[in-house]
């Protein structure tokens, strides 16, 4: 766990002081808008999963993909010890100004109409044929035919889902699924709030309507009725869409179809008490209570049409509560208007409903008489004396804990013997082994890109002189650099996919400076290291980042498997391994393309197959005449403002890069892997242009090593040093290893004053650069001493 440190109490004069602070003091990264994303969480070990931001009423807002707003109270507590949360002496309010507020309110809205004409752009590029699409072969014939099969970011293979304005009708943001569905994304910055998915339109006057959480839920209830159904997208939403359903349609009756868990019932009763609607839930179909997150998608999948028609028919007027369902914010004691300080607790992630493994929707065809004639049977039985309580956790636990074919052979005998349905039981172990199992979603961060357009050539000018603030390194090097972060962002367009190699002689370099440097410039960077070769290609499979892996040089350099899928990723056509996977050993191609920067002490040597689809960025030591900042203490909008610059920059001169990749010239000299880590980059150079397409030339030939027939690198740097000692002092014969430290220490612009770990280079050192130039040392006698001289 890695402990933050506790400050001193903070003189706070707004909001944005105390979120400061936190994301400071928890080593977030700043988001671009004022808050931090991968904070340090103080309560659980100090993963990467804390968000800190201002909230939509001025409060400090919190929420930790881990501890999920469970972990919420001892978050707050333990930012309380460390000073960084309000207390009786702040200020008695931290609401925006309303010239803050207006801002706020116009840069939401210059970020709806980008993701607006983004998802607009996605549909247009996307296949009409999604029939194939395997979430929807899963689901079955639940989805309209606006739907749409194709790229996303993030998402090889999306089945989108087009949301629509009620009153417009225009698309304002899409919904992107997975061919796994698991992985369920809205664009960041679009306009979910009061939009929807219809299916079964248009909207009607009259009759029923109904409003579900979930597409696939939605679909299910209109193939099971014929009646037209909406999707809110999520619970939250849904009153929101209700209210404004209610307006443009005021004779139609609003069925609200709510989910079987405490969020879903208590969005659909509070969204029919806004109109006058009813609320449906799957269990009035079955007389008996169903496992959490059931929904009208399993009643229709187990039970068939009829069930969901019965639980339409038993839909309820809404609860005439006076008190509110409890809210998911946690409030702090301060002082003031305790709303002020809510801290709102982001739902995401939250509410996922678990869906069945296998098999297609089998409609049943039995006349159900008041209540469904396959379901209550098992299912009121659902804990007999035998297995209740403990006995049951126990069993359930045990079933879990078996591989997949043992399972296979008690699953039925199970169900029976515990009173579930197998359907259900498959469920309920499945989501057992999905907590055994642990671990963290990917901590990728979504871009929206920049409202208006960019000019190219000063957003590379803009990086390569933010590298230079903070890297210590050559100007070919910072060139080189600030092309490849841009690169990452045209991945989708070109077919070489060069290795960003990052590389020093020792350590204190600003290797990892630089790598993290690259990873909050790049498209959806994920850092790691240590990563295993099935870690890799399936991480690569499932979130497509750009990988930033970081120490290669101490598990890389001997494990053949892992360079082996790293090769792979570097040309399009052949970025793909094909792997065995479950009990019957099934071949599966699992994709490798992906941008791929890598650091470690000597990384150039891994391997000459790493080294081939590699640009080389070598660094050195600081002098103690240079100065540069500290990369942590940068302005908090500078990277995040520079990523959506990028991302725009992509969207705009896609096309043309790819174009101009397949068009660029042969560059004399350079071998064809260098020219083929060097095209996209050339591309970019030249879509930007400016001077930078032939800066890029120069440093592709510099880099290369082919510049004048001069070879750059460390051992050829160090090469070409001794060579001008030589010929500064007449090109003698011969001279001591002592004189020629002295000399190569002398020259302030060259490194050897600091390379051996701030000290001047060793004897030693400099034999083992040059021996790979077959130069050695010999020893001969100088004024009757022996001394080792170079020749």
């Amino acid at each position: 766990m890695q402990s933050a440190r506790t400050p001193e109490p903070i003189q706070a004069h707004s909001v944005q002081d105390y979120v400061n602070a936190i994301g400071n003091t928890l080593h977030g990264i700043p988001n671009g808008k004022g808050g931090f994303n991968s904070c340090n969480c103080p309560v659980h070990g100090g993963h990467e999963c804390l968000s800190v931001d201002i909230g939509d009423t001025g409060a400090i807002a919190i929420y930790c993909h881990t501890c999920s707003k469970d972990g919420t109270p001892a978050i707050i507590e333990a930012l309380k010890q460390m000073n960084l949360w309000p207390d009786s002496t702040t200020l008695p309010s931290f609401a925006p100004s309303p010239e803050q507020a207006e801002a706020r309110k116009q840069d939401a809205a210059r970020e709806q109409e980008v993701a607006a004409d983004e998802a607009v752009r996605l549909l247009e590029q996307a296949s009409p044929d999604w029939q194939d699409h395997p979430y929807a072969k899963k689901k079955g014939k639940v989805f309209g035919p606006d739907v749409r099969r194709g790229e996303y970011p993030g998402i090889r293979d999306a089945l989108l889902i087009p949301f629509y304005s009620p009153e417009t009708g225009k698309v304002r943001t899409v919904q992107a699924i997975a061919p796994n569905g698991k992985d369920k994304r809205f664009l960041k910055g679009g306009q979910k709030k009061g939009c929807c998915h219809l299916i079964g339109g248009p909207l009607p006057e009259t009759g029923r309507l109904c409003v579900a959480e979930g597409v696939a839920t939605a679909g299910a209830v209109w193939r099971a009725t014929g009646l037209p159904c909406i999707a809110a997208g999520d619970a939250g939403n849904m009153p929101e869409v209700a209210q404004k359903i209610r307006q443009l349609s005021p004779q139609v009756e609003i069925i609200l179809l709510a989910d079987e868990d405490p969020p879903g019932i208590a969005a659909a009763q509070k969204a029919a008490r806004l109109v006058g609607g009813k609320i449906a839930r799957p269990q009035a179909a079955l007389d008996t209570d169903v496992p959490l997150h059931y929904d009208f998608w399993d009643l229709w999948h187990e039970c068939g049409a009829d069930a969901v028609k019965l639980a339409l028919d038993k839909a309820q007027d809404a609860k005439d509560e006076k008190k509110e369902t409890p809210s998911l914010a946690v409030k702090g004691d301060l002082p003031g208007n305790p709303e002020v300080y809510q801290t709102r607790l982001h739902t995401t992630g939250f509410l996922q409903n678990s869906q069945p493994q296998t098999g297609e929707i089998q409609m049943k065809k039995e006349t159900l008489n008041n209540k469904p004639q396959n379901a209550p049977e098992t299912a009121q039985n659902a804990q007999t004396p035998e297995y209740g309580g403990e006995a049951l956790d126990r069993e359930l636990q045990r079933l879990a804990g078996l591989s997949v074919a043992e399972y296979e052979c008690q699953r039925k005998p199970a169900a029976k013997r515990l009173g579930f349905r197998p359907t259900i039981l498959d469920k309920v172990v499945e989501n057992m082994r999905a907590d055994a199992a642990g671990g963290q979603d990917l901590p990728i961060e979504e871009t929206v890109p920049w409202p208006e357009p960019v000019d190219p050539a000063a957003l590379l000018d803009e990086i390569e002189a933010t590298i230079g603030r903070f890297i210590v390194c050559s100007p070919e090097v910072r060139t080189a650099a600030a092309l490849w972060a841009a690169f990452t962002w045209f991945i989708d367009v070109v077919d070489v996919a060069p290795i960003a190699l990052i590389t020093a002689p020792e350590k204190g370099c600003g290797k990892t400076q630089l790598l993290t440097l690259l990873g909050r410039l790049s498209y959806r960077a994920l850092p790691t290291s240590g990563i295993s070769p099935a870690a890799l290609f399936r991480t690569v499979e499932e979130g497509h980042p750009t990988l930033m892996i970081d120490e290669a040089d101490s598990f890389m350099r001997d494990n053949e498997e892992l360079r082996g899928i790293i090769n792979s990723g570097h040309t399009r056509d052949t970025a793909y391994v094909i792997r065995t996977v479950g009990e019957n050993h099934t071949p599966k191609r699992f994709g490798t393309w992906g941008a791929k920067a890598i650091a470690g002490i000597k990384v150039e040597k891994l391997a000459p197959t790493i080294t081939d689809r590699a640009i080389v960025l070598s660094l050195r030591r600081r002098l103690k005449t240079e100065q540069v900042e500290r990369l942590r203490r940068a302005e908090p909008d500078l990277f995040p403002s520079l990523r959506q610059k990028l991302a725009r920059f992509a969207l705009d001169a896609g096309e043309m890069v790819q174009r101009l990749a397949r068009e660029q010239e042969d560059l004399e000299g350079l071998s064809d892997r260098h020219l083929d880590n060097w095209e996209p980059l050339r591309a970019i150079a030249a879509a930007a242009g400016g001077n930078w397409a032939q800066k890029a030339t120069e440093t592709a030939l510099a880099l290369s090593a082919v510049a004048n027939n001069e070879p750059t690198g460390i051992g050829p740097e160090l090469l070409s040093n001794i060579w001008t000692v030589f010929q500064e002092r007449g090109n003698p014969d011969r001279m001591t290893t002592k004189d020629l430290i002295d000399a190569l220490k002398s020259e302030d612009e060259w490194r050897w004053s600091t390379h051996n770990r701030g000290q001047e280079i060793t004897a030693q050192q400099i034999a083992q650069l040059l021996k790979w130039y077959e130069i050695s040392s010999c020893n001969m006698k100088v004024d009757g001493k022996v001394s080792s001289k170079v020749t």
